[in-house]
């Protein structure tokens, strides 16, 4: 990756070696508010999957050899909570049926009311079943910064909502209400679908169902 002082990004491909792959066409991103690439994700048939607020659009799939995947539909996002930045995507995810929930700041996808979360099927069309009950506080431009599906195919979100930071979903986007919220930011899930999360003290862990989990020593970071 390359920047320019013209507000652009350049994407390019290396071999093994170190030397560039002339067989990939390097993506040329036009900057839009600020905001570039929020997650790139390279998939099992070696395509990739990009996300963000640029010229090529905020979520889209890119061929082996570089050029863009016209046969997965890149969505079309609006964010009237700010008009002064661009609607965005921050982060993605896959679960097991290919379906690619994703989160940023934005109020309709493809025309349809959508606040910071959606999900798309696995050609890129949206999935109009899915519609998690988020709601935010209204002092703020709101936006969802992370999602990250569990191996039980549960979805936990992170960002500022008006009952906590972090918040789990069943698969199909109704809430779960086997979790407890929290007000805690994670850095990642174990095997077992236990979250560790920073603190002022250091790392912690909460329990599947979103509890402290009393049997873990707390790190202490320096």
């Amino acid at each position: 990756v390359s920047a320019s002082l013209f507000a652009q990004l350049t994407l390019y491909r290396f071999n093994n070696d170190g030397s560039r792959d002339t067989s990939f066409n390097p993506l040329v991103f036009n900057l839009r508010g600020g905001f570039l690439i929020g997650k790139l994700v390279i998939l099992t048939d070696g395509k990739l999957l990009i996300g963000g607020a640029h010229s090529f659009g905020y979520l889209f799939r890119v061929n082996t050899d570089g050029t863009k995947d016209t046969t997965f539909e890149s969505p079309a996002l609006v964010n009237t909570f700010n008009t002064m930045a661009p609607p965005r995507v921050n982060d993605f995810d896959f679960q097991a049926d290919g379906k690619i929930p994703f989160v940023g700041a934005f109020t309709s996808v493809n025309g349809v009311d959508k606040t910071n979360i959606a999900r798309l099927n696995v050609d890129g069309s949206l999935d109009l079943s899915f519609n998690p009950s988020v709601s935010f506080p209204i002092a703020i431009a709101p936006s969802v910064t992370r999602i990250d599906v569990q191996p039980d195919q549960k979805i936990l979100i992170q960002g500022n909502f008006t009952n906590g930071s972090l918040l789990r979903f069943n698969p199909d986007g109704t809430a779960d209400n086997t979790f407890i919220n929290g007000s805690n930011y994670f850095s990642t899930l174990d095997s077992s679908g236990r979250l560790l999360y920073v603190t002022s003290a250091g790392y912690a862990r909460l329990n599947a169902d979103g509890s402290p989990d009393t049997t873990f020593t707390t790190l202490s970071i320096k």
